[in-house]
């Protein structure tokens, strides 16, 4: 958002560098799911002149073919869970003009 970029990919995972600690799917979630929520604070902001305009028109996931159907699972759980986390979200403005 700081950047401006509107068309952005990202690739979670660093095995091929042999880590493996992490599950495809542990990072996909909680980057797609922080991502979502934080474009949707940023968004929230931009109404009350908080932040400078901006839209995100693309988010591309890169996946080996081996973490594929893995990390399109955890994206749909992502989504599911960012949405019910979004509803659950205070709507009171961010300022509150005395």
């Amino acid at each position: 958002m700081q950047l401006g970029a509107r068309r952005v990919a990202f690739a979670p995972l660093i095995r091929d560098q042999g880590n493996s600690k992490l599950s495809a799917s542990a990072v996909e979630i909680a980057v797609l799911q922080g991502m979502l929520l934080a474009y949707d604070t940023d968004k929230r902001m931009q109404k009350e002149g908080l932040a400078k305009p901006f839209t995100l028109e693309e988010w591309s996931v890169e996946a080996g073919p081996a973490f594929f159907d893995e990390t399109v699972t955890a994206a749909e759980q992502a989504i599911k869970q960012a949405n019910a986390a979004l509803k659950e979200r205070a709507k009171e403005p961010y300022i509150r003009v005395k």
